[in-house]
């Protein structure tokens, strides 16, 4: 794909409050010309985009990291088999004691 292209992912994450449903997060991942970007939109940053820059990557983890941002620093994704996925946001290499840990697995095909 061409760098400043269209987005290589758009996802968006809901939650289910009672009867309605509630938007958690916008994800895009983005190539410019700078490298290759995860930017997250959530409430807690008053819906603001946040850029994190892939700065590693092998073949089965995803590391994406804004050491400028208060948290998190770094987002990582890691593939643990074809249908799980574990994922983490932490305080960045100097503080990864602060950490989030998700997992994911698939439910369906």
């Amino acid at each position: 794909m061409k760098a400043g292209a269209r987005p290589l992912l758009l996802s968006n994450s809901y939650q289910v409050k009672a009867k309605d449903t509630v938007l958690l997060e916008q994800v895009s991942l983005r190539h410019t010309k700078d490298g290759i970007f995860y930017i997250p939109v959530v409430k807690e940053n008053d819906m603001k985009p946040v850029s994190f820059k892939l700065t590693s990557n092998s073949n089965n983890s995803f590391v994406f990291e804004n050491l400028l941002h208060n948290f998190p620093k770094r987002i990582v994704y890691e593939i643990v088999s074809a249908d799980s996925l574990h994922a983490y946001i932490d305080g960045g290499p100097q503080n990864s004691s602060k950490r989030n840990d998700y997992s994911f697995r698939r439910i369906a095909q």
